[in-house]
């Protein structure tokens, strides 16, 4: 197999990763909803489109523009964020939302935006930073817990349920 095979292959794969959607978010304020529409069976990406396909569980199908689609939310609950034609994993959805994603990548890599529809970005001291540079409260704590990155495993209070970046925030 040369390497133009390979990578329209790869291409394909990583395309087409099936969402196994529960409900489809249309906004980010769906986030918040305790019942979605419970119709939808699945979702995912089309190749070389901008288009969704949502499938129904009465076997119907339709294909949606992606700007009309926010999100998903699967079969366990977990809430999912589309953004720049990737999905991203809601771990905690607030003034400063932290996701993990995108769904296809290896690595688990955070990121957080300034509300729940706000910009992606790496979650980083840097980017935090930049997004936030006159709440000097939170900075310092930033800066005083935080070598560059931050991780799930060694960034969650389990106590409070939240990041601890997202307890630096709220306590300032």
């Amino acid at each position: 197999m040369n390497k133009s095979s390979l990578l329209i292959l790869i291409t394909l794969v990583i395309s087409t990763i099936s969402a196994k959607a529960q409900g489809i978010l249309y906004s980010g304020e769906d986030v918040y909803k305790e019942k979605l529409d419970t119709n939808v069976y699945d979702a995912r990406m089309l190749l070389f489109s901008n288009k969704i396909l949502v499938l129904y569980k009465n076997k119907t199908r339709k294909k949606v523009p992606d700007k009309s689609v926010w999100g998903f939310e699967n079969r366990q609950g977990e809430k999912f964020r589309y953004w720049k034609g990737e999905f991203y994993q809601i771990k905690d959805a607030g003034k400063l939302s932290i996701y993990m994603g995108p769904v296809h990548d290896r690595h688990e890599q955070y990121y957080f935006s300034k509300d729940i529809s706000g910009d992606i970005f790496v979650l980083r001291k840097r980017n935090l930073h930049k997004m936030y540079p006159d709440n000097n409260c939170f900075l310092q704590r930033v800066d005083k817990y935080c070598k560059g990155i931050f991780h799930d495993s060694q960034d969650f209070d389990r106590r409070t349920k939240h990041f601890v970046v997202q307890n630096f925030f709220r306590d300032c």
